[in-house]
């Protein structure tokens, strides 16, 4: 692995680009791309931005972003503003993980504030499904007191 580190620490952001997306996948510089180069912000992600247990965790997320759609994130890489392949990186994968919370949150929202409609709905239903009416009786009134 240390012969195949140095040859891989001197390749540019470019050659770096096309050998990260060349077939066959050289599994190798894929490992030391993540382990190596991407550790720093991928800590600095698990540590401040997304919470994971282990770096497996977000190494294996941080790989599922970048590798798919046939590499898009790291093809859409272009040196603009001399800005470097691994600080693009860092900004595209946190953006990634704050776009996972937001979205996560709003699950959460919406899984834990019910609507008055999903109340309405829930009750009418439970209040129907019970046999014996005097079980129902408190449900009927909850839902009396929505409608």
């Amino acid at each position: 692995m240390v012969k195949h580190s140095n040859e891989y620490a001197k390749l540019s952001d470019q050659e770096l680009v096309e050998r990260l997306t060349a077939t066959p996948v050289d599994e190798k510089l894929h490992s030391f791309f993540i382990q190596k180069k991407c550790k720093q912000f991928l800590r600095y992600i698990s540590l401040n931005i997304y919470n994971y247990e282990s770096e497996n965790q977000i190494w294996g997320e941080f790989y599922e972003f970048i590798s798919k759609d046939d590499w898009a994130v790291i093809r859409n890489w272009k040196n603009k503003n001399g800005a470097t392949l691994y600080s693009y990186l860092a900004c595209c994968s946190t953006n990634h993980f704050v776009h996972k919370i937001v979205s996560e949150k709003k699950i959460q929202d919406t899984l834990y504030i019910p609507t008055t409609q999903n109340v309405y709905d829930q009750l009418s239903n439970y209040a129907h499904e019970e046999e014996d009416e005097s079980e129902a009786l408190p449900l009927w009134e909850a839902f009396e007191m929505l409608n």
